[in-house]
């Protein structure tokens, strides 16, 4: 397995000035682009494969993830019963899903699956004195005190306006993504 940190030239997508990790192997590929910001982690995902594959996962901290299949779909299980479905994306279609700390495995169909999304870190606002996004951390303590196993919000349709505003965030210059952030 080949391992890089460049876009290949055969992306779909590229986002400007994103941090890249890159895998590919004989039957699969793995490409994430993702922004790792101070109050935000947005991820745009693309996995290739000839064959069904499982890639493990490791949640550390629970979080609410957004989820945008913007092509294929997915399923994630648990690592400790593979049979137990917890989740399953369909394309064309987007959540928002609490995921408790854990190991768990997504499974992926022969195909190109391409999957953005993003996670709002906790003390996002917080550092400017404002409280508008501290009931983000008592929702998360209420969460894992009820919930051990993930949970999500009903599928919702991925809109054409809301994947064109998606692909516009692909292409913008580096400073007008750092202006954007500064203004969050």
């Amino acid at each position: 397995m080949q391992y890089h940190q460049r876009v290949p030239p055969t992306a779909q997508q590229r986002l400007r000035g994103a941090s890249v990790q890159s895998w590919r192997s004989a039957t699969f590929s793995v490409l994430e682009q993702y922004y790792d910001a101070k109050d935000v982690f947005i991820c745009l995902a693309e996995i290739e494969t000839k064959e069904d594959i499982s890639i493990s996962l490791t949640c550390h901290l629970p979080d609410l993830y957004w989820l945008y299949q913007l092509r294929g779909s997915y399923s994630i299980h648990t690592a400790a019963d593979p049979h137990q479905e917890i989740l399953h994306m369909p394309t064309g279609t987007y959540t928002q899903v609490y995921i408790p700390s854990g190991r768990y495995l997504t499974r992926y169909s022969p195909g190109k699956h391409t999957l953005f999304y993003f996670l709002i870190k906790p003390k996002w606002l917080l550092r400017h004195g404002k409280r508008e996004l501290s009931g983000l951390e008592t929702l998360l303590d209420s969460l894992q005190e009820k919930l051990s196993t993930a949970w999500h919000n009903p599928y919702l349709p991925l809109h054409d306006r809301i994947t064109s505003c998606l692909l516009q965030l692909y292409t913008l210059p580096r400073m007008k993504k750092l202006a954007q952030e500064i203004r969050l």
